[in-house]
């Protein structure tokens, strides 16, 4: 979801042609503060599906080009949580990678004992088979029913609109302010 803020103010305009040095540094300061605060938003919001913390922590402020920020996950299946896979979601069948799903497997207690699946063997090398089956199954029941979507970008960019314009007219008025003085 793209935010734009457009200057359309007579004062703005004519402050940023006096002064666009001081009309930008202002307005960057109130982007870069808008942005702490989606991003925060963010992560408050990923927290709610995240197991491990992956995609919470992989949310980040990103600048392209002066007066431009990407606020989003950077992680590799945030796309996949954001919008949901296969028939769950009403899109194509998705086959994800059993080798990743076991990593998560492994890392995750509450994880590993899913309820179709049966007890774990008390052995090392059992345990290992024993997930080995589970991320396959696992795969399997993704691409047989698809994930639910978990949308944390749309929403928290619709919630945090308001809050954006304030702060960057906040940034125009002050800008204004000093190039006028």
């Amino acid at each position: 979801m793209e935010i734009r803020y457009i200057i359309d103010d007579q004062a703005a305009l004519a402050a940023l042609a006096r002064a666009p040095e001081v009309m930008t540094r202002n307005l960057e300061a109130s982007l870069d503060r808008a942005a702490s605060e989606v991003e925060d938003e963010m992560r408050g919001e990923a927290s709610e599906h995240d197991v491990f913390g992956t995609l919470k922590e992989s949310i980040r402020v990103r600048q392209f080009a002066p007066l431009e920020r990407f606020i989003g996950p950077t992680a590799n299946y945030a796309v996949f949580a954001e919008d949901g896979t296969g028939p769950a979601a009403g899109k194509a069948r998705y086959y994800p990678n059993p080798d990743n799903l076991l990593q998560f497997l492994r890392q995750s207690p509450a994880a590993r004992g899913f309820g179709w699946a049966k007890k774990a063997s008390p052995k090392r090398g059992g345990q290992d088979v024993d997930l080995w089956f589970r991320s396959r199954a696992l795969a399997w029941s993704i691409y047989q029913h698809g994930t639910q979507a978990h949308p944390i970008v749309a929403p928290t960019a619709e919630k945090m609109k308001g809050r954006f314009f304030a702060l960057m007219d906040e940034g125009a008025q002050n800008g204004i302010s000093e190039a006028m003085a």
